[in-house]
């Protein structure tokens, strides 16, 4: 990817914007941030005739699916995009249910 313009000069928030993926990236590949740590359930939906994923730290989301393990997959999906998109693995991290009991 080049950020530069034709002068071979990027702009400073462009330049932030590839530092700041550059470390997700890093973050990521270490295991530093993980969707393994929040707390998810599947249950059933009457009102759908389906399977709703859940995720206990982001109570707006929500993933619908025929079967258990594809709800369980899906909401997975969306906290993580939904982590990405606000860049919530390298800037504040919403404490997960575990570890805001322990702090207590």
């Amino acid at each position: 990817m080049n950020i530069q313009n034709d002068h071979g000069k990027a702009k400073p928030y462009q330049v932030r914007q590839v530092l700041w993926a550059i470390d997700l990236m890093e973050q990521i590949g270490k295991g530093n941030m993980s969707v393994d740590h929040y707390t998810y359930r599947v249950t059933w939906s009457p009102e759908d005739g389906e399977h709703v994923g859940l995720c206990a730290e982001f109570p707006s989301l929500s993933w619908l699916a025929s079967k258990p393990e594809a709800a369980l997959a899906g909401i997975r999906k969306v906290v993580a995009r939904r982590l990405m998109e606000s860049g919530m693995f390298s800037r504040l991290r919403f404490m997960s249910a575990t570890e805001s009991t322990n702090r207590l």
